[in-house]
């Protein structure tokens, strides 16, 4: 018994030195050369976005859904034609993206639809296609998501909407799948319904309470149980609205009302929810494609608080899409000043909001320094074009200055805020939206193309 003893405390000596040695090696090679303790390098917020990989396609008007890890891109304009394409990127554990792969084409080209998830079933509601998407459509496909992400076979459920519905936006709650405003000929106020599942048999329904306004390339997004549709196109006027309203979704039959306005009207624009926050992200003023993203804090009755600014997006966009997962935010595709992009951005999202990135000192300092070498490129490129006032009409909405360009002599019209220029000066302009067969109701005028631009500067003081 004596010698089991001593074998048994030799043992344990033995296995006590191997332990230290391990302890001593695992220090050493996480200090530095000398063996000192890791140094834990410090971090630092940046309000900037992160490029992660981009899609495949160039995407405007695309649906965008989120699913077990998956991010689903579907149809959309690529700046010539509508889209049968989608394709699928999944969500890496640090929140960045693997590669987009492609995914079983849709029945017909869509674009301007909406998407959700439901019962497994990946739907597509509504949208448009054909030559400037005159083709208005009411039908809604479905497709099953397999295990490994792929598409089964699409099929196109009996029941249609009872309207067709361009820039449909659409909001699910529960089994309840609500489509709301949107474009039919005319822009629509209207919002209907119906439940899924099943064999989709089950009809669209009009709801009774109509939005506040006719609403056209706005967003809806839903937080908990109240549905939030924000700006939209003012036909009238050509501009972004900045109205928000506002519905109770236990309602069966939502009554909507008006709340906080954003600070800047806008269409074309995104919505995202985190938290207690809502976001009004990019969109178009009518003369401008922005990069602002505003949020405001959500009350516990649905109400919204005042709106402030935020991260700014890294370029202007419109009618691109977000998808928040955990505290991240994605941006996705869209259109800017004279490009359609396949580009994926994301930020994190802080527990007061706001959009950003944590960065390491050393790193934050070098992206600090490159803004400060880009910045003086990106102020010259506010205003990239220059040209001679030709003719001034003054409204008092807009200005519209016809304008012959510097680089090509070639004359175009312009519409912009009400600005003091005469003929014969020399002025320097926004990059603008380019509008065709637009009609100004209050000239009574017609033009074949017009810019719509948020900025002229004189250049020179003198008239004719």
């Amino acid at each position: 018994m004596p010698f089991a003893a001593d074998r048994a405390l030799a043992l344990r000596r033995a296995l006590s030195s191997c332990l230290l040695l391990l302890c001593v090696l695992l220090l050493n090679s996480c200090g530095g050369e000398d063996g000192a303790a890791p140094v834990v390098e410090d971090t630092v917020w940046l309000p900037e976005w992160e490029a992660l990989e981009p899609m495949t396609v160039m995407r405007a008007g695309a649906a965008a859904v989120v699913h077990d890890g998956r991010i689903y891109m579907i149809g959309g304009v690529d700046g010539r034609i509508y889209l049968r394409t989608v394709e699928s990127a999944r969500i890496l554990q640090d929140g960045r993206l693997s590669s987009w792969r492609p995914r079983r084409l849709l029945p017909e080209a869509r674009g301007f639809a909406d998407a959700v998830v439901h019962g497994g079933y990946l739907y597509v509601i509504g949208g448009a296609n054909g030559r400037h998407g005159e083709n208005l459509l009411a039908s809604v496909v479905r497709a099953r998501i397999q295990a490994d992400g792929e598409l089964g076979e699409w099929e196109t459920l009996p029941q249609t909407l009872r309207l067709p519905r361009r820039c449909a936006k659409v909001c699910l709650y529960g089994d309840r799948l609500l489509a709301l405003g949107g474009y039919a000929g005319s822009l629509l106020d209207s919002v209907e319904w119906t439940l899924l599942g099943g064999d989709g048999s089950e009809p669209w329904r009009l709801a009774t309470p109509t939005l506040t306004r006719p609403r056209y390339v706005n967003a809806v997004k839903r937080h908990g149980d109240h549905v939030y549709v924000l700006g939209g196109h003012d036909a009238e006027h050509g501009v972004g609205l900045a109205a928000v309203e506002f519905a109770p979704l236990d309602d069966h039959e939502p009554r909507w009302r008006e709340t906080t306005p954003l600070q800047q009207g806008r269409y074309g624009l995104a919505a995202a929810s985190w938290g207690e926050y809502l976001y009004a992200l990019g969109g178009i003023t009518g003369s401008e494609y922005l990069d602002r993203v505003e949020f405001a804090r959500l009350g516990p009755s649905g109400d919204v608080g005042p709106w402030r600014d935020n991260t700014s997006l890294p370029e202007p966009l419109s009618n691109f899409n977000t998808l928040v997962v955990g505290d991240v935010l994605y941006v996705l595709g869209g259109a800017g000043p004279g490009r359609y992009s396949n580009r994926v951005y994301r930020a994190s999202i802080r527990a007061d909001g706001r959009l950003g990135m944590l960065l390491p000192a050393a790193r934050a300092e070098q992206r600090r320094l490159a803004r400060q070498q880009d910045r003086p490129r990106s102020q010259q490129a506010s205003l990239p074009h220059r040209g001679r006032v030709m003719e001034i009409l003054q409204t008092p909405a807009y200005s519209y200055i016809r304008v012959r360009r510097a680089d090509d002599a070639a004359e175009q019209w312009l519409a912009a805020p009400v600005t003091d220029v005469r003929p014969g000066q020399e002025i320097a302009y926004s990059q603008g939206v380019s509008m065709g067969n637009f009609y100004s109701k209050t000239l009574a005028r017609h033009f074949d193309r017009i810019l719509f631009v948020g900025t002229v500067k004189s250049l020179t003081g003198g008239g004719k």
